[in-house]
């Protein structure tokens, strides 16, 4: 048996964890616990996520509700409606693991929240991306136009990827830093 140097090891099984963590994509997807997409729409949305994780190594993860949960309603009622959808959103993203854009929508209340990561913030898709992204599918949603909302709004992230994406921007996803959110407040229509 050769004796290998403790540091390669350490190295190699530092990349082999890396790569089993970003293959898991926990944090990428669309979980649609309110019922608001199809399920094609759901698929065709996921395979450009998959495409979005593939060409940036940022996810993105779309997460409707049906209602605040029991658990959370006294924090609900305490915090109101503003300020308790922007710290959720924010707490989800990061539980959740989100390196890129997070959105929140629920049903009762109504609400569509939006929720980018600082590093994603900076380059990839900035402030001004996701003030168009809520406005899209609030507009979206608001005419009961759910599926396409959904697919407008991750081609969207893909297309501003796409267009603010440089080689830096490769080196920069190898440094993982937790997300820390910005989100913006706006009220979605409900589909019945």
């Amino acid at each position: 048996m050769q004796n290998r140097d403790p540091r390669l090891t350490l190295c190699f099984t530092a990349i082999l964890l890396l790569v089993a963590l970003r293959s898991n994509a926990a944090s990428n997807g669309i979980r649609d616990e309110a019922k608001f997409f199809s399920a094609d729409a759901i698929d065709q949305a996921q395979q450009i996520i998959r495409q979005i994780d593939h060409q940036h190594q940022h996810d993105v993860l779309v997460e409707t509700v049906p209602q605040v949960p029991n658990d959370q309603k006294d924090e609900f009622s305490r915090l109101g409606k503003e300020k308790f959808f922007e710290q959720w959103a924010e707490a989800r993203a990061t539980q959740q693991g989100v390196n890129g854009v997070y959105i929140l929508v629920c049903r009762n209340p109504s609400r569509l929240q939006v929720a980018v990561g600082n590093i994603t913030s900076k380059r990839l898709f900035t402030i001004d991306d996701r003030n168009v992204l809520a406005k899209l599918l609030i507009d979206r949603f608001r005419q009961k136009q759910f599926d396409q909302g959904l697919l407008d709004a991750v081609r969207f992230v893909q297309r501003k990827m796409a267009e603010h994406h440089t080689p830096e921007d490769d080196r920069a996803t190898m440094a993982w830093a937790p997300p820390q959110a910005k989100t913006i407040r706006m009220p979605v229509g409900d589909r019945t």
